[in-house]
């Protein structure tokens, strides 16, 4: 929440939250889905799962608030399945990794600890996403990404019905039975040696 109001403003950052609510509320339309706004620095949103907020803008106390809060979220039988980041690098801070290849840059950027449980952020336990707005002062790319997830749920729920959902019966059969599935892979050329082990 101190990183909202401290790269946009206290207006801004209220418009934001206000936007993330809403997101929240349009995933726990969906059935089978739920979805919290949790803010590690915020007294009230950490009160309701007995949480300890952050004093400070630290990646490691927020990360690990979030295991707090799956702890919490165990005791009523559920756990964190994903986990959608708001705001950039001053609203919620990357992990500064070591570098694994000898080039210029002196560490890696990421969020792949946000996803871990324990130290080990090579495995996941949940998925980690971020909408990252922008640079400066001017709230209207982030809010407007999250209004692009709030449409893009809505459009995904109105497009339920019995015969799409046939339909995608059909393919997912199709696709186990007859097409053996492949992963894939993404990466800058610099990183292709690390990215390939990291792959495989």
């Amino acid at each position: 929440k101190q990183g909202l109001v401290n790269q946009f403003n206290a207006q801004s950052a209220q418009v934001i939250l206000e936007s993330m609510k809403e997101l929240a509320r349009t995933v726990e339309a969906k059935i089978g889905w739920s979805s919290i706004v949790f803010l590690p620095d915020d007294l009230t949103s950490c009160g309701k799962y007995n949480i300890t907020p952050v004093d400070s803008l630290d990646p490691w106390k927020i990360k690990l608030a979030l295991v707090d809060l799956d702890h919490a979220l165990q005791k009523s039988g559920q756990r964190i399945g994903s986990l959608l980041i708001v705001g950039g690098d001053k609203v919620v801070p990357f992990h500064r990794l070591p570098n694994p290849t000898d080039d210029t840059d002196a560490d890696v950027p990421s969020d792949s600890p946000y996803g871990a449980l324990d130290t080990n952020y090579f495995v996941s336990d949940w998925a980690v996403g971020r909408l990252p707005g922008e640079e400066g002062g001017d709230s209207g790319l982030l809010i407007s990404e999250i209004r692009g997830c709030i449409q893009y749920h809505k459009d995904e729920a109105e497009a339920h019905t019995l015969v799409s959902d046939l339909l995608r019966l059909i393919f997912f059969w199709d696709r186990t039975w007859v097409k053996n599935f492949s992963n894939v892979g993404y990466s800058a050329s610099v990183w292709r040696r690390s990215s390939l082990a990291v792959f495989r």
